[in-house]
This record gives C-alpha cells, structure tokens and sequence, in this order.
C-alpha cells in the first residue's frame, strides 16, 4: 500500500484505480459464439422443446444457450438473463418479456455479474433455466472460465424449478 500499488480497503486491498471492473474472458463472446455453431444450434433446438409458453425462464450468458433466441423469438414467454445478447436478440419479439438483471457489464462478453446481479435474481424465481459452460470435467464437475460469473450461475440453479446445461463436445474431457 506504501508503495501505491494496492489500496487497502476494509476486508483486503484493491486496485488503486478504485476500478471494481470484473475480469475479461480470455476469448469474446463473438469468438466464442462462432466455435462449433452447428452442435451450439442443434443443442438450442433441442433445449427449446422443453419449452412451454406462458413460462418463465432463465438464460445464461453462454453462446449455446443465446443459440436459443432466435427459436424462441416468437414464443409467450417471459426471459429472466443477464445476458445483452440475450436482450439484443429479442428485444423485438413481440410476445416475449424481458427482465435484465442489471450489475456490473463484462464487456467483451456482453454480460451482467456483481452483488447487484445475484441480489436481482433472489427476488425472482424461474421455472427453467438454461446455462452454459466453459468445460465438464470426467468427474461430472462444471467448470466457468470467470469467477464472477459463478454466483450469477448458481444464483439461476437456486431460483429455477428444473435446470439445464447446455454444452457441446467441445466442453467434455478429451475433445
């Protein structure tokens, strides 16, 4: 702290900038978007069957489950994310309401992270949730690249009656 290169905050230390911005991913979400897009559509098609109208559904800020907006785009529903992707794909679907959780932007991922994010979700509850990943290991284990997205994830698993985790074969061990 002498030295300026942290700022000693109640609890720890911080960047002395005062920047509370959460970490980058190593890849965008363009990039990632646009690995193995036709395992992402097929996995979105069939996450959307287990749609009903009228439901309340959570979408994570994985490029898998975004794959999903376009087929939802002329459903009733109401879509729960933190996700501008999310938001940007169907804002102008015409029977799809949308609530943004709001926090902290991640900007080269296009997502919503922080205590405001996780406090946003407590209040809600969803009947579905669709999460991404960035990895499953041989255990079973899920795996996120970025920690600040973790709450956020297991914030959506705690509110949704029935969960989903969409990932291709890109994501498991060995491929």
């Amino acid at each position: 702290a002498e030295q300026g290169l942290v700022r000693r905050v109640r609890g720890g230390a911080t960047d002395p900038r005062g920047s509370v911005r959460p970490e980058a991913d190593p890849r965008s979400f363009a990039d990632v978007a646009a690995s193995a897009p036709a395992a992402k559509q097929a996995i979105a098609a069939l996450a959307c069957t287990q749609i009903r109208d009228g439901e309340v559904i959570g979408l994570d800020i994985g490029t898998t489950v975004a794959a999903m907006c376009p087929l939802l785009a002329e459903r009733s529903l109401t879509v729960v994310t933190a996700s501008l992707a999310v938001v940007r794909a169907l804002a102008s679907a015409p029977a799809i309401d949308i609530v943004v959780l709001g926090g902290l932007l991640r900007p080269n991922y296009d997502s919503l992270v922080g205590t405001l994010t996780e406090s946003a979700l407590r209040q809600l509850r969803v009947d579905r949730a669709f999460l991404g990943t960035a990895g499953v290991r041989a255990d079973g284990a899920v795996l996120d690249s970025t920690p600040s997205e973790v709450p956020v994830k297991r914030g959506l698993i705690d509110v949704a009656t029935c969960s989903y985790l969409l990932a291709d074969h890109e994501k498991f061990p060995g491929s």
